[in-house]
């Protein structure tokens, strides 16, 4: 495996890594005077803005240096006090393994007894003095004593409990001093601060009065239908004693932490030992330093590319990379997922003037013959980490030792241009995967695959024979290269990600990327014209999407104070140019203009559910109702879709959107036209890839509901809603699943889709340069809509960060950036008729 080092720290962040090439040219005109002043002031002011706003807010630690900093300040003398402080400021969870590590733990405040022990070890490691980790099992009386005196003091385990009294007023006036704060630093009347705030409450509400009865509809609907085929959940009474037994068998598995001055005499230092008030800490069995855990002990996520060849001995696939990381170490971090063309000169434009069209970009695409896969950590300050092994060539062969220097590329594109093909006449590179292997320290591992592109499908796949010999169209090498010139971004969760920290990273990149644009504000006020290409890959886009799902699954629904994560979830962002289908938009159809989809994808699901009160839900009940919010949240949160645009009599196109959408298509459609399939049920006739898609899910033990009309298979229906749920029987894990196999996808809206008019010389950096535009412009409508609103809205929220999240929404201080996106990215909306 081999880093690509201080190059994909620059290139990586953007989510953008193609190898050099050529400078590109952009094809904007200087924006006039008036223009670039008014831009000018407006970045000025924004900056100012926001630097002020990141004053204010709280600095919560996310290391463990953080952390001596703030109890222990330059002494560091009293160690004890670090015990303290985790003993009291953490809360106990009841999972196996190291999950959330120092950083989860700090962005939490929750995790087990081995991830607080983690936070300890790290800290007092920070202060110069040895440590290492000591474990018992616990014998079940005390494990028992243990658990009776965390569910007796809800505070012990950091439930939610309703407010005390007089704690209303109390809450009043901390929203009057964060009001007051904010406005003083903005030099605003407090009055307009507030009246943001009320907008907030207000967008809250509608907001929750929306999703949730959706959410809580759907589960209801949804689980009548599957009790129809035959699959409920266990019997309630059984419930309780269930999640006990997963509590006290967490318990027993007892981890803290030694602590030397001397490397000869060591104490114990147990953070939940103290909480409680136990004596717990005595004849471990097992001691290890921090950092020599035993794997087995170790969450951890390996991401691989997998590309499938196929030829007339048929198909067969093979890992061109595999990246593996433990769990703690992704907290707060996202990866990204980039194709690389190495040969991207093998195609020069065949006339004058042909470089700047669509289907010259088409075509290069089409005849690329090697891409190099490359996959970047990226952390939350925005340092990135990227690797890469092999590169895949376009007939379906790995190349274990791709030749990346540039001048050598150049001369192997002349060579291929002369006669080579894209695909030999053997074999055709079919596919290619993102493979999710999720290991965790008790259960087998969980692998899940998702498509970048798929041209047999799994309906051809299914039946064998029919692939075989199966060589590519024109078409299908083009949206094979298309696909592979686009952006997954995957963001691992080991943590409930806090209120806090998504304000931080929020404003950290808007501050990141307001510098930068101040720059070409700047520049341009002087007359100058920068490239925007030279300045794109230099902003920051996390997936602040993902962040804001991720966030958000945990802060609404029903059983808010039940779930948490006791495994690493998944969710993905996949952003690629398509070809626009003939008769959308303008230009007359032209099949050449380019526009570009976005999916969010969840990837893999699972929570842990803590005991409840008796007669509560049973776990199987809470698992499946936050799986159907999941799915709604995956597209109505972040879409911020009105009910004018879920209206069941919209255009085709809109309704051909809404039925790749299990949950709006559910949401849209009476209940009959659904039917539930029980596990094992062999499912009659052929019908693509959606059946196949079925028939793979019900053989592996799942559940599935559907669309009647998708089953029938109605081959002289115009469309047919090609989304689906999967239900695990045993679990009660839901998920609503889209067309590709993804979580469920979207174009950018209902009734839009983008594309940009700026033409390069290059087609490759001109794809590469729009992948950008459009992710930038997501990211900024995001940072504007109700997403970012509700970060400030979830329970026990701080009232400064709230009222200061409550201000960036709603004065549109994102807009700044849209505007820059506006003014160089060229964008065009077509509407879809």
């Amino acid at each position: 495996m081999k880093s690509l080092g201080s190059f994909a720290t620059v290139l990586g962040i953007a989510g953008i890594l193609w190898l050099p090439v050529p400078d590109l040219q952009d094809g904007a005109d200087p924006a006039p005077p008036s223009q670039a002043e008014e831009f000018l002031r407006e970045a000025q002011t924004t900056l100012r803005t926001l630097n002020r706003l990141s004053a204010l807010l709280p600095r919560e630690p996310l290391e463990p240096e953080d952390l001596v900093d703030r109890v222990l300040g330059k002494t560091a003398d009293d160690v004890d006090a670090l015990t303290e402080w985790v003993s009291r400021s953490v809360c106990w969870l009841p999972y196996h393994g190291a999950l959330r590590g120092p950083r989860g733990v700090l962005i939490e405040r929750r995790g087990n007894s081995l991830d607080q022990s983690l936070l300890l070890a790290a800290s007092i490691a920070a202060t110069g003095r040895e440590v290492r980790l000591a474990h018992r099992e616990l014998p079940t009386e005390l494990a028992e004593e243990l658990r009776g005196r965390l569910r007796i003091d809800p505070a012990l385990q950091c439930l939610p409990r309703p407010p005390l009294a007089g704690e209303e007023g109390a809450a009043d006036d901390a929203r009057g001093k964060a009001v007051a704060e904010v406005a003083e630093a903005l030099g605003m009347d407090p009055a307009v601060i507030e009246g943001r705030d009320e907008e907030l409450d207000i967008q809250g509400q509608e907001y929750l009065e929306r999703v949730l009865p959706m959410a809580m509809g759907q589960a209801r609907d949804l689980r009548g239908l599957l009790a129809e085929a035959g699959v409920h959940p266990p019997d309630a009474p059984d419930a309780p004693d269930e999640e006990a037994a997963v509590e006290l068998d967490a318990l027993r598995d007892h981890w803290w932490v030694q602590s030397s001055e001397d490397g000869e005499t060591w104490t114990d230092r147990d953070p939940l030992a103290r909480r409680c008030n136990l004596e717990l800490a005595e004849s471990p069995s097992l001691i290890s330093a921090p950092d020599e855990l035993p794997e087995e002990l170790l969450h951890r996520l390996t991401l691989r590319i997998v590309a499938e060849k196929t030829g007339p001995e048929g198909s067969s696939t093979e890992v061109a990379l595999s990246v593996t990381k433990p769990a703690p170490a992704l907290s707060g971090s996202h990866f990204v997922v980039t194709f690389q063309p190495l040969n991207p000169d093998r195609s020069p434009p065949a006339a004058e003037g042909e470089a700047e069209s669509g289907a010259y970009t088409l075509r290069v695409v089409a005849e690329e013959t090697e891409w190099m896969p490359v996959v970047s950590l990226v952390d939350y300050l925005g340092q990135a980490d990227s690797v890469h092994e092999a590169s895949i060539r376009t007939d379906g062969t790995i190349n274990r030792s791709p030749n990346l220097d540039a001048k050598v590329r150049k001369v192997n594109s002349a060579a291929l241009a002369l006669g080579g093909a894209s695909d030999s006449s053997d074999t055709s590179l079919t596919a290619v995967w993102i493979e999710y292997e999720i290991l965790q320290p008790e259960g087998p591992p969980r692998i899940v695959r998702r498509q970048v592109f798929d041209l047999l499908g799994a309906g051809r796949r299914e039946l064998g024979a029919q692939a075989l010999g199966f060589e590519p169209s024109e078409v299908d090498r083009e949206n094979r290269g298309l696909a592979l010139s686009g952006v997954t971004q995957v963001l691992p969760v080991t943590c409930n990600l806090g209120q806090d920290f998504g304000a931080r990273l929020l404003l950290a990149t808007q501050i990141k990327n307001q510098r930068i644009a101040l720059e070409l504000a700047q520049a341009m006020a002087r007359g100058e014209d920068v490239g925007f290409a030279d300045m794109a890959p230099r902003l920051s886009l996390p997936p602040l999407e993902l962040f804001l799902l991720a966030r958000m699954r945990f802060s609404v629904g029903p059983h808010v104070d039940r779930v948490f994560l006791d495994r690493v979830n998944v969710l993905a962002n996949h952003v690629q140019p398509m070809r626009r289908e003939n008769g959308e938009g303008g230009a007359g159809g032209d099949r050449s203009v380019l526009v570009y989809g976005r999916a969010i994808d969840i990837v893999s699901n699972p929570v842990g559910v803590l005991a409840g009160p008796e007669g509560g839900a049973s776990a199987w009940i809470v698992r499946f109702d936050q799986g159907v919010l999941d799915s709604v949240l995956e597209n109505l949160s972040l879409m911020g879709l009105s009910d004018a645009e879920l209206d069941a009599t919209a255009s085709e196109s809109d309704r051909r959107v809404l039925a790749d959408s299990a949950a709006l298509w559910l949401e849209q459609s009476p209940i009959e036209q659904w039917k539930a399939i029980a596990p094992g049920t062999n499912t009659e006739g052929s019908g693509g890839d959606f059946r196949a898609r079925i028939a793979t899910a019900l053989a592996d033990g799942r559940a599935v509901v559907a669309p009647r009309a998708a089953l029938r298979n109605d081959e002289g229906a115009k469309w047919t809603p090609g989304c689906w749920w999967r239900v695990d029987p045993e679990t009660g894990e839901a998920l609503a699943i889209g067309p590709k196999g993804w979580g469920q996808e979207f174009i950018e809206d209902l009734d839009t889709r983008v594309t940009t008019t700026a033409r390069w010389a290059d087609p490759m950096r001109n794809l590469t340069a729009n992948v950008f535009c459009f992710m930038a412009a997501a990211a900024a409508r995001i940072a504007v809509g109700t997403a970012i609103s509700t970060l400030g809205s979830g329970a026990g929220a701080s009232e400064l960060v709230r009222t200061i999240m409550a201000f960036v929404s709603q004065a549109g201080i994102p807009s700044v950036m849209y505007k820059l996106v506006e003014l160089r990215c060229k964008l065009v909306v077509y509407a879809v008729t």
